[in-house]
């Protein structure tokens, strides 16, 4: 299942311009943004080649960032001497969508609550949106430093490579712009990204948007639902009371400049 999640993750995420691949690595960076948490390789196996990685992030004048799939590491943390642990974060997943749904089904929306697909005149707002969403200053908000570069990625993915397959949706409450939820979908599996409610709304109901959005997925049969997201941040704890599961943490570890 891990595997199956991580290769949906690098064809279909729309936030990497490009991905590069081998047997064991997969090296994944941004246009836009140039931090660790879009320029990063997931390393297949425990046995990270450091000095083929290094040298592949050399190239380009990037911090080396490496992603690891929970535990994998054990043993060679020697290797990774020079590094810490930058992020943490856990990867949820539901593989019965109909089953997902029956947790709302005595749940009603209000009909104020409604969602629209975003299309190419809808930058601006999609901006707007992820700006007060991800931004918001939170005690517990891990995006609290969300910069225009994601968004330029994500958008740029959302109107060419990933036009097909990835969806941006905006939630709406007495049409006024609430919130969004990113939706990459291919055959019968969907992963959920950037979804954010603005706070002012965050108590009027509108997370129940998600059970419009599983309607929209069960008429394209989709099966299973994924996504990550950052510990203890909004989503999470959305996630994890509507009963997705997870299947393991992810870490990214950056290499530390030597003084």
């Amino acid at each position: 299942m891990i595997s199956k999640l991580v290769d949906f993750y690098i064809d279909y995420a729309p936030f990497f311009s490009e991905w590069e691949r081998s047997s064991d690595l997969c090296f994944g960076v941004s246009k836009y943004v140039k931090d660790h948490d879009s320029n990063f390789v997931f390393v297949r196996g425990n046995n990270p080649d450091i000095k083929k990685i290094e040298s592949w992030f050399s190239k380009r004048k990037i911090i080396p960032a490496i992603y690891e799939i929970e535990d994998h590491f054990i043993g060679v943390k020697e290797k990774l001497k020079d590094y810490i642990i930058k992020t943490q974060e856990n990867w949820f997943v539901f593989d019965n969508i109909k089953k997902l749904k029956d947790r709302f089904e005595k749940l009603v929306v209000p009909p104020e609550i409604t969602f629209e697909r975003a299309d190419e005149n809808s930058q601006a707002v999609v901006r707007m949106v992820s700006k007060l969403g991800f931004s918001s200053v939170s005690f517990d908000n891990p995006y609290s430093d969300l910069g225009t570069g994601w968004l330029m990625e994500m958008w740029e993915q959302f109107t060419t490579r990933l036009s097909k397959t990835t969806s941006i949706y905006l939630i709406k409450y007495r049409d006024e712009y609430a919130g969004q939820l990113v939706l990459s979908t291919y055959k019968d599996m969907s992963y959920i990204s950037g979804f954010t409610i603005i706070p002012k709304f965050r108590r009027t109901r509108v997370a129940l948007s998600l059970k419009l959005i599983l309607d929209l997925l069960i008429q394209q049969k989709v099966k299973t639902i994924f996504c990550k997201t950052a510990e203890g941040g909004y989503p999470e704890k959305l996630y994890r009371h509507i009963g997705l599961k997870k299947v393991f943490c992810g870490k990214i570890w950056v290499k530390q400049n030597k003084k």
